[in-house]
């Protein structure tokens, strides 16, 4: 029962906290317009997508901040 309760204080500073919840929607804002938009809705298909990437001029990668967030995480749950 302790871990369960040290489980939910832990989401509860993580939620409070917001910078995950940001960092998410950051990172899939593609998703609510344009191409992305038409792939959550099933609008599209591989062909359309295929011809989509191919328009492209260039891809850009852009990090996941994975590292960050581990630190936020490990900050919150432990240091704060």
């Amino acid at each position: 029962m302790d871990t369960y309760a040290l489980g939910l204080r832990a989401a509860a500073k993580i939620q409070k906290d917001g910078r995950i919840e940001g960092n998410l929607k950051e990172r899939y804002a593609s998703f609510e317009k344009g191409v992305g938009k038409e792939i959550v809705e099933g609008k599209t298909d591989f062909e359309k997508l295929a011809q989509y990437a191919k328009a492209l001029p260039s891809i850009e990668v852009k990090s996941g901040k994975q590292e960050y967030l581990e630190s936020v995480i490990n900050s919150l749950v432990y240091g704060g």
